[in-house]
C-alpha cells in the first residue's frame, strides 16, 4: 500500500471503521491472464476488505475472482457467492456466508446488482463487459442509481471509452451516460472516491 493510498485509507477507516457496506466486484475468473492483473485484484481488494467491506461477487475460485476472494477471506469478511448452476462445483472452494445459484448469467447479474451498494469494475473479457453494460444501463433506468466505478487499471478500459464516444458521435447515446460510472485510474483515485461515496451512504442508512 503506498502512502497516498494509505492516508485515504486511514482517514476512511478511522471515520467508519464499524460500518459495513456491500461492494460487487466485478472481474475476470481465467487463470491465464497476465500476473499485473491478478496482482491489481489483490492489491485493490486487499485494501477494501481491511477497509472493511463485505463482498459479492461471481464465485470464482480463480484468476482475479479468486484473487479478490482470497483478501476479503482473509479477513473473515462476509462474502456473497452468486453463480449459475453450471460452475455451481465452485462453490465447494469457498467460505461463503451465502451462495445463491441462479438459472442464468441475466439472472445473477442483477442480483449482484440488487445486492450491492457500490460497484467496482476491474479488468475481464466478454462476462466482465456484459455486466458493465447490463447494470449501467440498469443504472439509466432505475430512480436511485447506485455508484459505479470503472477501474481503467493500465489503461485496460481505453478502446471501451472510445467506443462509448464513437457511440455519442454517432448520436446513439449522448455525453449523459457519463453520469452514472466513474472512472478512475489509480488505486488512490478509487479509494478516494468510495470514501466520498460512503459518507452519502452512511448518511441515508
Amino acid at each position: 500500500m503506498n502512502d497516498d493510498v494509505r492516508e485515504n485509507f486511514n482517514a476512511y477507516k478511522s471515520a467508519n471503521d464499524t460500518n459495513k457496506l456491500n461492494i460487487f466486484i466485478a472481474s475476470s475468473s481465467r487463470e491465464e491472464i497476465k500476473p499485473i492483473y491478478l496482482d491489481c485484484a489483490s492489491s485493490i481488494s486487499r485494501t477494501l476488505a481491511n477497509l472493511g467491506y463485505n463482498l459479492s461477487f461471481g464465485a470464482g475460485t480463480v484468476g482475479m475472482m479468486g484473487k479478490c476472494y482470497e483478501e476479503f477471506n482473509k479477513v473473515s469478511a462476509e462474502i456473497y457467492s452468486y453463480t449459475i448452476e453450471k460452475y455451481q462445483d465452485d462453490l465447494k472452494d469457498l467460505n461463503s456466508t451465502k451462495e445463491v445459484v441462479l438459472d442464468t448469467t441475466f439472472d445473477r447479474t442483477k442480483e449482484l446488482y440488487d445486492r450491492a451498494d457500490i460497484i467496482l469494475f476491474l479488468p475481464g473479457g466478454t462476462g466482465t463487459l456484459s455486466e458493465l453494460f447490463s447494470i449501467l444501463e440498469e443504472n439509466r433506468s432505475v430512480l436511485k442509481p447506485k455508484k459505479i466505478i470503472l477501474y481503467n487499471y493500465n489503461d485496460f478500459y481505453n478502446k471501451i471509452l472510445d467506443f462509448i464516444n464513437y457511440l455519442i458521435s454517432e448520436r446513439f447515446n449522448d455525453d449523459t451516460i457519463y453520469n452514472y460510472f466513474d472512472i478512475c485510474n489509480t488505486e488512490v483515485e478509487v479509494i478516494t472516491l468510495l470514501n466520498e461515496e460512503n459518507n452519502k451512504l452512511l448518511i441515508k442508512k
